[in-house]
């Protein structure tokens, strides 16, 4: 196993005693919170939250093992990492509300894994040509995958009673109108752009076909 690739295994076990921590830590108050409290309830779908989590990070691991599609470390990694970063620290322990810009990030984040994503199934590593036509797939994958996300967090906000796209503020109080748009096409707009941008950073080394880009395309 070469050194990224190691390194890459530890940073997954790493993220993985993370999601159980935080979910074992969310149980934990769970536990200690009054019987049948809001906060009790709250502390249960955190933890709950966690959990999910870990899996959802294991995915591409399970699809690199039992698909033709090699799913490589550094792209598992930054799933991880989005993972962790969105249902742990986002959710779970509130970075969504401490830093405004947290869910910005997050979004540009995802595009970039969809635009790698998209690169493997239909780049120049499966022989297609023009490079023009695998970008444009790419952006296409990648502006669809946020497209749908938004219709999962529509569905989870019904669903659970949960504030994913942002049309509550913070004590609960709805938006109205165009503010409680914003943040939808806001998060659909950051998709696009950073789509956009990731396609032009790699585009002269897609060209080139460097040798590392077999770290963060699946092939």
């Amino acid at each position: 196993m070469a050194a990224p690739e190691r390194l890459g295994v530890g940073l997954m076990w790493l993220f993985g005693a993370g999601f159980l921590a935080a979910a074992a830590n969310q149980a934990g108050r769970a536990l200690g919170a009054e019987p049948g409290s809001a906060e009790r309830s709250a502390s249960a779908l955190r933890a709950a939250q966690c959990l999910i989590g870990l899996p959802l990070a294991l995915l591409p691991g399970v699809i690199d093992r039992h698909t033709r599609l090699g799913v490589p470390v550094a792209l598992r990694v930054l799933l991880a990492a989005f993972v962790f970063m969105s249902l742990v620290l986002g959710s779970a322990y509130g970075v969504y509300w401490l830093l405004p810009h947290w869910d910005t990030l997050l979004h540009a984040w995802s595009a970039t894994m969809l635009v790698l994503t998209g690169l493997g199934l239909a780049g120049p590593r499966r022989g297609v040509r023009p490079l023009a036509l695998a970008a444009v797939f790419a952006f296409a994958f990648a502006a669809l995958g946020g497209v749908l996300w938004e219709y999962v967090e529509f569905a989870i906000d019904g669903a659970m009673g949960l504030n994913m796209q942002r049309f509550l503020n913070q004590d609960g109080t709805p938006l109205v109108g165009r503010a409680a748009l914003l943040d939808t096409m806001g998060d659909l707009g950051t998709n696009s752009i950073a789509a956009l941008g990731t396609l032009a950073v790699l585009a002269i080394p897609l060209r080139d076909e460097r040798a590392w880009l077999r770290w963060v395309v699946p092939h």
